[in-house]
């Protein structure tokens, strides 16, 4: 009996660790979590460009939930918590996204966070 046992205990911590991915999500940042949060993929261009708002300060090209091609970029301006960009890079992102707040003129502010790199493929520089 005490054999069956050690066996099953074996075969339940094998399979438990067999399960567990590198690529399972993982929030780096708590403020991500919470019932206001919403799982999203993004895309990350491999360049750069202006912002709106400030012309001498650089943001990410990005675009949500599916790729579009060269036309769909927008500029991002927000930090996402657990993401370091690298230029030269096209990135796929599994991200969590929370609404913090509503500015004055009713839009929704909100927290970005990494999940996960689902693949980060090196770009030649436009």
């Amino acid at each position: 009996m005490k054999r069956f046992l050690l066996v099953l205990a074996g075969i339940f911590f094998l399979t438990l660790s067999c399960n567990q991915s590198k690529d399972q999500p993982k929030v780096i940042c708590d403020e991500c979590q919470g019932l206001l949060s919403q799982k999203m993929v993004m895309y990350v261009d491999n360049e750069m460009t202006r912002c709106p708002d400030n012309p001498n300060d650089l943001c990410l090209k990005v675009q949500f939930d599916q790729f579009k091609g060269d036309t769909a970029w927008q500029p991002f301006s927000q930090d996402i918590c657990g993401f370091d960009y690298e230029p030269g890079f096209m990135y796929v992102l599994e991200i969590q996204r929370k609404k913090m707040a509503t500015d004055a003129d009713g839009n929704p502010i909100y927290k970005y966070c990494l999940l996960y790199i689902k693949s980060k493929t090196p770009q030649p520089l436009k």
